[in-house]
C-alpha cells in the first residue's frame, strides 16, 4: 500500500496573523477582543507545532511566511502558492480608468468578508482616514461600494 502523502496549504502562518490581529485589536482599545485572539493564536501554535512536522509539503502565500516556518521548524518542503491572481479586467485597456467616463461617477469597491476583523477595521480607516481625502481631490462624483458579509459592522 502508498504511503499518503500530507499537504497542507496554508495561506499564511496562522498563529503569527492572529497576533497580529490582536495587537490591531489593542491599537483599537478593544482589549477583551484582543485577548480571544490572543488565545486564538495560542490555539493554533500549539496545532502547528503537532501537525507540520508530519507534513510532507506546507503552502504559504509569501516568502516571508515561507521562511518563518523554515526557520521554525524542520520541514521537508515549504512552497509558496500566492493567493492573488489577476485578472483581464484589472489589466487597464485604452480608454478605461478614471477619466475615461467623466460624465459617470468613478467607483472604488471593496469585496470581503465585515466579520473578519481587519477588513471591518480597514473599511473603517478607509471611510474615516482617506475617503475625505479622495473626495477634495475631485469634482467627479465618486461612489465607494462595500460589499460583503455583515455590512451592519461598517460606519
Amino acid at each position: 500500500r502508498p504511503t499518503p502523502v500530507v499537504q497542507v496549504d496554508l495561506d499564511d502562518v496562522e498563529s503569527l496573523t492572529r497576533d497580529r490581529i490582536a495587537a490591531l485589536c489593542e491599537s483599537n482599545s478593544e482589549r477583551r477582543r484582543a485577548a480571544w485572539w490572543r488565545a486564538d493564536a495560542q490555539r493554533y501554535r500549539r496545532v502547528e507545532l503537532r501537525e507540520l512536522p508530519r507534513c510532507d509539503r506546507v503552502f504559504v502565500c509569501s516568502p516571508i511566511d515561507r521562511q518563518r516556518l523554515l526557520s521554525a521548524f524542520d520541514l521537508p518542503r515549504v512552497d509558496v502558492l500566492p493567493n492573488v491572481v489577476e485578472s483581464a479586467a484589472s489589466i487597464p485597456q485604452t480608454g478605461t480608468g478614471p477619466d475615461s467616463e467623466p460624465d459617470k461617477p468613478f467607483r472604488f469597491l471593496f469585496v470581503g468578508n465585515l466579520s473578519y476583523y481587519p477588513n471591518d477595521d480597514g473599511v473603517r480607516f478607509f471611510i474615516r482616514d482617506v475617503w475625505p481625502h479622495v473626495l477634495q481631490q475631485t469634482r467627479r462624483d465618486i461612489v465607494l461600494d462595500v460589499i460583503g458579509g455583515d455590512r451592519k459592522s461598517v460606519v
